[in-house]
């Protein structure tokens, strides 16, 4: 059962987002594992069970009080990314609270950040570019519409290939990338997608 408000698992027992949290449900959505997590927030994979669709739901840590201040970060996030519809920055698809946790559900890329990617490496030059270019459109478009992201960096710009749902295919050449300048790993297309808009900056007017 579901109730509403809180995220339970079957037999009805209340979770914390810091809990073992598979095969919990948070309204329409079943939690299937945790994916990310930093000093604020637990990110987890989650499929909604009515439109069978795989999704990221992203809460507040319960590590230290969920003081205003950090709610109101939270808060800024969904909004500032509820305002913005761009191929390069993830999508976000619902904000909501559950109990006293602020919650979002987010589009889910599971080609993983450009941080973990590089690992130290250099890129080569005609993917730079490209990265570069994908970048330079995805924070153009939030500067055009007022906000400011403030932690732009590796860890905070993921990574969709072209097998995930709303990567490219064939027909694309948006980011295609020539396979002879990718790395050897690298085999698919990418389209870079901008998250964490934790530390945006909201400006007054549009």
């Amino acid at each position: 059962a579901v109730e509403s408000g809180s995220l339970v698992d079957t037999s009805g027992a209340t979770h914390s987002a810091e809990a073992e949290a598979s095969g919990t449900t948070l309204a329409d959505f079943e939690i299937v594992e945790e994916i990310g997590r930093g000093g604020m927030a637990i990110v987890y994979r989650a499929r909604h069970r009515r439109l069978k669709r795989s999704v990221a739901i992203k809460m507040m840590s319960l590590g230290g009080h969920l003081d205003r201040e950090r709610r109101l970060r939270f808060q800024i996030e969904g909004e500032a990314v509820a305002r913005l519809q761009h191929p390069n920055i993830v999508q976000v698809f619902e904000v909501g609270e559950c109990g006293v946790q602020p919650y979002m559900v987010l589009e889910l890329i599971t080609g993983g950040s450009l941080a973990s990617w590089m690992a130290g490496r250099p890129v080569p030059p005609r993917i730079a570019a490209e990265l570069i270019r994908q970048l330079a459109l995805a924070i153009d478009h939030a500067h055009r519409r007022g906000i400011i992201h403030r932690d732009l960096k590796p860890s905070n710009i993921l990574l969709q290939t072209a097998g995930e749902p709303g990567g490219l295919g064939p027909e694309r050449e948006l980011t295609a990338v020539p396979a002879a300048n990718r790395p050897a790993e690298w085999t698919a297309e990418f389209v870079v997608k901008v998250a964490d808009f934790g530390l945006a900056k909201v400006l007054d007017g549009d």
